[in-house]
């Protein structure tokens, strides 16, 4: 039973529906952090090049009309608009250019950029105005996402997991991130469907050999690139043994190799950035800090 009407869960998916809309068609392409190199890595992965190794990947001409636009870099300009004759001067046709996609990226972020890129392949095609296409791209990995992330919030025993999860979801900056070419969405993703399955396992008399997997996997593509969410591991302690004796598996056996697998994932990070959590410069953070302090707020 959900802790709140149908009124008020009508009223949700009316919010994040606007929002999505407003969030994908609205802030024009490569607007959101980091979008710029992220459409491009999505664009390699689209084409299965998930080593990087072309320096050049085939794009929708109208995608390739936006990206080369010279007013597009609005953050550098915001004086300089787009002007209203480009949307009638765009070819409205389905052809490829060749673009270059040569910023760097690495083998292990290509999992990130998997849903993007699936609904890159799906509508690329179409021969749309380059910022039409652009947003309903970014709408349709939106809607995919949170069409998920909500039925398995409303399917949840856990009455706090749910009001947790329709916060979290509610949220401008979340919208923000889901309705964006990101690695982050497939992280965000994934973290939401591991936190909604280990928060209904404390409602649920049994759990299957498929349901323990599904977490198992979720929590895997959740944290393969991010060593900040490893510390999610510890979450498995709190699973209660009788779960594992009924299926016939050794706790700490299950916790060990879950533990392997996250020491494989992170030996290219210890290679290049020592036993460290991150990629940032500890003294910067505490420099920044120290100046003012009011900016943790």
């Amino acid at each position: 039973m959900f802790f709140m009407s149908k009124k008020i869960v009508f009223l949700f998916f009316l919010y994040f529906l606007i929002s999505g809309i407003i969030f994908s068609f609205f802030i024009p392409p490569f607007q959101k952090p980091d979008e710029y190199a992220h459409f491009k890595k999505t664009i390699s992965v689209a084409n299965f090049d998930f080593f990087c190794q072309k320096k050049k990947q085939p794009v929708n001409i109208n995608l390739y009309q936006v990206i080369n636009s010279p007013q597009i870099r609005i953050e550098f300009d915001y004086y300089n608009k787009i002007p209203v004759s480009f949307y009638r001067e765009a070819p409205l046709k389905y052809e490829l250019k060749m673009l270059d996609v040569s910023e760097g990226c690495r083998f292990r972020d290509s999992l990130g950029y998997l849903i993007p890129a699936f609904f890159y392949k799906l509508f690329f095609w179409l021969p749309l105005n380059g910022f039409l296409l652009f947003g309903l791209i970014r709408f349709s990995i939106f809607l995919f996402c949170y069409s998920i992330l909500i039925f398995l919030a409303l399917k949840n025993k856990d009455k706090f997991f749910q009001f947790l999860s329709f916060f979290i979801l509610s949220l401008p900056m979340t919208i923000n991130q889901f309705s964006a070419f990101s690695y982050d969405v497939s992280h965000l993703f994934f973290g939401l469907i591991f936190l909604n399955l280990f928060f209904n396992h404390f409602y649920l008399k049994k759990i299957n050999y498929q349901y323990l997997w599904l977490l198992v996997f979720s929590f895997l593509f959740f944290v393969f690139s991010k060593p900040l969410y490893d510390l999610f591991f510890l979450l498995f302690f709190l699973i209660d043994k009788k779960y594992f004796e009924r299926l016939k598996i050794d706790k700490r056996l299950f916790l060990i190799f879950i533990f392997l697998v996250l020491i494989f994932l992170r030996i290219p990070n210890y290679r290049h950035s020592g036993l460290s959590l991150g990629n940032f410069d500890s003294r910067i953070q505490k420099a920044i800090f120290l100046e003012n302090p009011w900016r943790i707020f």
